[in-house]
This record gives structure tokens, sequence and C-alpha cells, in this order.
């Protein structure tokens, strides 16, 4: 079945359509009909429900951003938090699921402790009436429900209301009326204004949700943020040391780029090393050493611990075998430590070394994972047969005791960094099942560990509520730079002193964002990797520039979409551009004034000058003025936008192809069921036949499943913001085996044959991106 509007996210600057919520939209172009123009200044709730015959389902979702999702059974309840100035990006306050089959005393209890003026969001998934109490019906009557006492046996339902003031949006659906969704629109807050976040303490706040490049708090602060050159400025003479495993090594890599723009190549570099050694001075790489874990001494440093001493010596030797310090160095040094127990040597390195002890120092720590990877996963690059062998509890047990050596050695050693030392948990991964609830308590005893010591300069950083803030940055358990880059400015914010005024983050580079990953963008790595037959979007996306800008100024939207700016000052272009990268232009520009963008030809346009920032029609563009934050969106007059609610919808360059052409005499009438946050992959319940990387529609992706031999069905990512995602197609599906992935959706093709004509479906991208690839996710 062809999705429908509700399943649909709207493109940036337009809003789900009430009136059309439940009409299908089996094509791009028919987003038009589903989305019209947003209200400025509004947050757009959507509340799906789905009871058991139509797969069982709770849904949340604001301006498309998916906030929770649950098919656990009974009433899901969802705390909306809210200001005085309105609804909060980070829109979930709390959320519980009741099982209302079984009992219905526990939320009597809840909504009776809410106090009025509280803003909820109610969905049923499976079933949730015949436990439901008429206690628990009058207090959800009390949130301005009106059909809530109709509720039967595996109804959909879905309510928005406010304690005491009645409800904004409710439906109910009986068995077999299938799915219902609801909207309701509020005002939005203004999280711009908020206070400053304290940097410089034991426990920096992360958690929260992504929103347009703007993190948003649950502690209710923003972070004041460092633009390259003001990083590089801070960091000269001193030297930065990180632990860690493939996210510290990505982390590093990040750094690197900040300190030295445009010098990606190093990317390929510090692959198959121990440790990496890098001397940047005036935005340059002056020195670039690395030791090998194959042709040193180190070659067993992570699994033998007799080999530590001689690893140590020969570490040493090399690391003070560098250019002397001085205050116009910057040095960042990685150690590939994926054990607690290489730790402590560590840190006698560098405390001994001599050249560099004038320099500020730094330290940075990220290790958990790699015990998991070995005791439950058993993955056969792991060396640590002690760990592979024992049992959880005994592998646990082993962690904090080489945790808590390592801890308190580096106590005594951070006394000495001047910048602080960071110790943080594992980075966000969807990872469920037997593995997911493994990472978790060896996090939890890290945390423990931590939060008995932790100090304003011996900090814990929570790696992992930073990446679950925003998911999408995330492949294969690695963060994108987008992701690496807040996990920076918010660490450096606990090294620095000065406080900049700068609010506003924009990116700038083509692999910046996970959304974006393709192997086509990043050639230099795909021909590295090639030589393995092993390539991965996570390796790719952080193997190209990504430059970031920041300022005091923040883009508003001029007179709607499809409208171009339009002034009587002049308008500098630039061509084959995305939309971040030419805000990114306009912040570096001292005369910006606002851009116009054409997404059709990726053509920017820099508007200067001081004139009066006007707008023109014109499909498919976008109209920004740069003004301080507490400006408002510049509204012309002159040229108002367009009555009409219909959106002209940019018909967007496809970057990979997927040409697939049904030749068959027989072609299937096809169902599709869908399995939404579940990943069929090998060895839980699926076996990966091809890998399209680049970004498709689900009904590409499912018309080359239907035109391949054995299968059984496709995966792709959910929650990118334009509806598209790689393709995986799987076969010998057992869906039952399959796993829980919060940002995965498995769509499974029941056949049935009709004789039908041959069909054709293309893209307009060139042929040579069809390749399908390997790939780990």
């Amino acid at each position: 079945a062809a999705p429908l509007c509700f399943d649909i996210v709207c493109p940036r600057g337009l809003a789900l359509r009430e009136e059309t919520l439940s009409l299908e939209a089996k094509s791009p172009e028919d987003i038009s009909r589903c989305c019209a123009v947003a209200a400025p200044d509004t947050a757009q709730f959507l509340v799906q429900s789905a009871g058991f015959s139509d797969r069982s389902r709770a849904s949340f979702k604001l301006d498309g951003q998916l906030l929770y999702e649950t098919k656990n059974t009974g009433l899901t309840v969802v705390l909306v938090r809210r200001s005085s100035s309105g609804v909060e990006r980070n829109a979930v306050q709390e959320v519980t699921t009741f099982n209302t089959m079984e009992g219905s005393a526990e939320l009597v209890a809840y909504l009776d402790s809410l106090t009025n003026g509280s803003l909820v969001l109610m969905a049923v998934a499976d079933s949730a009436c015949c436990k439901l109490t008429s206690a628990a019906k009058s207090k959800i009557e009390e949130f301005g429900a009106s059909w809530i006492r109709g509720l039967k046996f595996r109804s959909a339902y879905a309510l928005v209301g406010i304690k005491g003031s009645g409800k904004l949006a409710e439906v109910l659906h009986e068995d077999g009326e299938g799915p219902v969704a609801v909207l309701a629109e509020l005002p939005a807050a203004d999280d711009m204004h908020r206070p400053f976040c304290e940097t410089r303490i034991a426990s920096p706040a992360v958690a929260g949700i992504l929103y347009e490049n703007r993190l948003v708090l649950d502690a209710g602060c923003k972070y004041r943020l460092w633009d390259q050159a003001t990083i590089s400025g801070n960091l000269a003479g001193a030297w930065v040391v990180m632990n860690g495993g493939s996210n510290m090594l990505l982390m590093f890599n990040m750094l690197v780029m900040l300190l030295a723009p445009g010098k990606s190549e190093t990317f390929l570099r510090i692959w198959g090393s121990y440790v990496i050694d890098v001397i940047i001075q005036d935005g340059e790489i002056t020195m670039f050493n690395t030791i090998s874990t194959r042709k040193s001494e180190c070659n067993n440093i992570q699994h033998n611990i007799s080999s530590h001493e001689g690893c140590k010596k020969y570490v040493a030797a090399r690391l003070a075998d560098v250019p002397v310090h001085s205050p116009a160095k910057t040095r960042l040094t990685m150690f590939l430590n994926q054990f607690w127990h290489t730790v402590p040597w560590t840190a006698d390195i560098i405390e001994a070394d001599e050249g560099w002890s004038n320099a500020q120092l730094a330290f940075v720590a990220q290790i958990s994972t790699w015990y998991v990877i070995c005791n439950i996963q058993k993955f056969e690059g792991c060396q640590r047969e002690d760990l592979k062998s024992e049992t959880e509890a005994a592998a646990l047990k082993r962690f904090q005791d080489e945790m808590t050596t390592a801890l308190d050695r580096l106590q005594t050693f951070c006394t000495r960094a001047e910048l602080g030392c960071v110790i943080g948990t594992r980075a966000w991964s969807a990872a469920g099942g037997a593995l997911g609830a493994s990472l978790e308590r060896f996090d939890t005893a890290l945390t423990s560990a931590m939060l008995a010591r932790r100090s304003s300069n011996f900090r814990f950083f929570d790696f992992f509520s930073l990446g679950a803030a925003m998911p999408e940055e995330t492949i294969s358990g690695h963060g994108s730079p987008v992701a690496h880059t807040w996990a920076w400015q918010i660490i450096l914010g606990g090294f620095f002193t000065d406080v900049p005024a700068k609010t506003h983050l924009v990116f700038s580079g083509s692999l910046c964002s996970a959304g974006k990953s393709n192997l086509a963008l990043c050639q230099n790595y795909v021909d590295w990797c090639s030589r393995w037959d092993s390539c991965n979007l996570w390796m790719c996306m952080n193997s190209e520039p990504c430059e970031h800008v920041v300022s005091a100024e923040a883009f508003h939207r001029v007179d709607g979409i499809n409208r171009a700016c339009g002034s009587d000052s002049g308008a500098h272009q630039i061509e084959g551009i995305g939309l971040e990268s030419c805000k990114a232009e306009c912040i570096r520009s001292s005369t910006c004034r606002g851009v116009s963008y054409h997404a059709s030809s990726s053509q920017c346009d820099i508007w200067t000058g001081t004139g009066v920032l006007t707008t023109i029609p014109s499909a498919g563009s976008t109209c920004l003025s740069f003004e301080p934050v507490n400006a408002t969106s510049t509204t012309s007059e002159a040229s108002s936008p367009s009555t009409t609610t219909e959106a002209v919808i940019p018909t967007e360059t496809v970057t990979s192809t997927l040409s697939t052409t049904l030749t068959s005499s027989q072609t299937e009438d096809t169902r599709w069921d869908a399995h939404y946050g579940i990943n069929c992959y090998e060895g839980f319940g699926g076996t990966e036949l091809m890998y399209f990387p680049g970004t498709f529609m689900r009904g590409e992706c499912q018309a080359a499943c239907i035109n391949t031999n054995d299968c059984d069905g496709v995966v792709m990512r959910s929650g990118w913001a334009d509806g598209t995602s790689p393709c995986w197609l799987v076969g010998n599906v057992q869906v039952e085996n399959c796993q829980e992935y919060p940002d995965y959706d498995f769509w499974h093709h029941r056949k049935s044959s009709s004789p039908v004509t041959s069909t054709t479906l293309e893209t307009d991208a060139p042929s040579s991106s069809l390749q399908p690839t390997e790939n780990m996710r």
C-alpha cells in the first residue's frame, strides 16, 4: 500500500494539512497535496495510533521529527515540555506507557499528579480498553477527551489535550477502521533566548534534541560557540591527548580538520596505527607521526599485558623525538586504547615527557565498547581471549577492575592538566537485544564510577546522551562530523576561559551530516577502501572536509516558500553548493544581509548592501535574511507572499541511481507489511542480498526488491528529513528473529502473482553509481 500523508515528512517551511492526512502520497509530487506553508513560529504535533489489526503503534512527532514511538500494549502518555513562550523543541519532558489491559491505577495516579495547564499527547498501541476504569476515563476527560468512553478492544485512539483547558485534537477508530492520526499546532518557544550553559563543570549538559543545527537542551540553557580561528588560538601551546576506539579516532580526525582546515587527506593515514602524533601551527600540519601495531614493539598491546613495558619504552622514545614545545604549536596525540589496562602507562609517558612539559595539557578518554564487542559478539578481530571466553558478569568485573586502576591513576595525573580531563561514555547507537543491554550495563558501571570522582577538572561527558539528541547523525554506531563538532564545542568550552557571544552554528561541506552520506561523494576514501572490498558510509562521511562557522546572528525565512530575494542591492552568485554551505558563505561575508537558495539548480545568491530585502515569486527558492537574534523575520509589503496554500516542491536531483526494470511475464500484485523500528540482517532474521548507497524513495527501493530473486523485503533508514534513505534488499526473512533498531524500518514483501505489463522505474542521476556495495549496519 502507498504511504499516506501522515507518513510524509514535509520539507522545511511546510507543515502537514489536516484535511488530507489520510490521503495517499504515492510520489514526491504528491507532497504538495499533503503539505502546506507552515505558520510562522509554530510547532506542529502529529500523534498516531494503530491497534493490533494495523500492526500496533503509538507514535509522536514534532514538525516531522520523531519524538517517541512504541509498540507496547496500552496507552502511552507524553508530557510536553513548555515555557511561557510556547512548546520547546525538546518537547518530551517524560513519557510513560500504561498497560491498561491489565489495570489503570497507575495511570489514574499519574494523571492526577499533573497540574492544570499540563499539555499531554496520548496514543494507544495494540489495545488499551479492557482494564481502563471509569475513574481513569474521568481523568483523561480532564484533558478535554470526549470520545474516550467509546474505546473498545483494539481501538485506535489519539488525543492532544491540556489539563483543565480542553482538547486540541482527538480521534477514535474501532478495530478494522484503520489507524488514526491527529494534528495540533501551538506557539513554538524561542530557544535562542535561553541563558548560557556552564561549561567548566563536572558534567556538562548534553541531553536534548538537535533542531536545525541548534542543540536544544533539556537543561534549559544554550552553549557559547567557538569558530575555527578561535579554537586554534585557544589551543596554541596546548597538548591534547586522546584515548579510545574508532569513535575517538573520528573525534581526533575532526579536531585535526578544525585546526588545519582542508587537510582531510590525513583521514586515510590514521587507520591501522596504535599512536598518531600530530603538531599543527598556523593552520598547517608540521609533523605527522604514527606508531603501527603491526611493525613495532606494540603489536600485542591490546591483549598481551607482558608486552606493555616494551611498548611503553618504545612509545616514550618516539613521542620524545619531536620538535620541542612552543606557544605557537598545538600537539594532538591519539592512543588507540580499546581497554583500560593500557591507560595508566599512557599517562606515565605524557607526564614524563620533558620536551612538552610546558604545554597546557588536556586528556580525553572514551573506553567501554570493546569489552562488549569481545564478550557478547565474540568478534574475531578481538584478541582478548579472556573476555571472549568468560561470562558477561566476569567480563563486567574485569572492566570495573581495569577501569578503577586507570581512573585512580588519571585523577592524580589530571591535577597537572591545566585544561582538564574528560572521561566519557560510549557513543550512541541503536543497538538492541542482548548487545544493547550489555552496552548499557558497562556504561552504567562507568557512569557510577565517574559520579563519585567527577570534578570541574576531572569531567564526566555523556557521549551517549549527546548522540541520542541527534540519532540521525549516527551510522552503524559512529557519529558524523556534525555530531563530533558539537561534542568538541562542549568539551572545548570546559577547556577555554574566554566567553564568545556567538550561538549559531552552520556547517559547510558535502558530507557534514549523516543524512548526506553517499559513497559517490567520497571518492578518495572509496579508492582506498576498495583495495580491501570494504567500504562503509560512516567512514565515508568522516573522510571529507567539513568546516563550520558561528555567528551571533540568525537566518530568518522571508515571505514564506517559493520566494527568491530581490533587492536594490546586488547579489554574488555561487554555483553547486547546498543550503548550509550557502549560509556559511553569507556568515563569512562582512556585508551579507541574506541569501537566496535555488534548490533545483543548487545556486546560492549572497545579498549585500543596505537596501530593503524584498522577495519575488520563484518556484523551489528560499529567501533568508541574516539578522541579529533579537530581530524578527523581514516581511516586505512591496512583495507579499502568495495567498494560495498549495506548496510547490522542487524536484531534487537524485544523488545515486536505482534503475529497475520489471521484465518478467509475471509481476507480483504486491503488498508491503511495515515493521517500524525493525532491522533484518545477517544473524538477525535475514540475509543481505544487495545494498544501494545514496538516497532513494521507498518505492524505488521496493521496485528493486520486486526485480531481485529471493528478495523478501527492504530495509531503509527512518526519520531522514526528506523521506529518502539508502536501500538494503533482504532475503531469507524470519521477521520474528529480526532485531529492534529504532532508526531502521523493514518492509516485508507479500506476493501473489498476476500478469501485468512490464514497468520501468528510473531516476536522472548517472548510472555509474548503481552498483550495490557491501555495508555494515
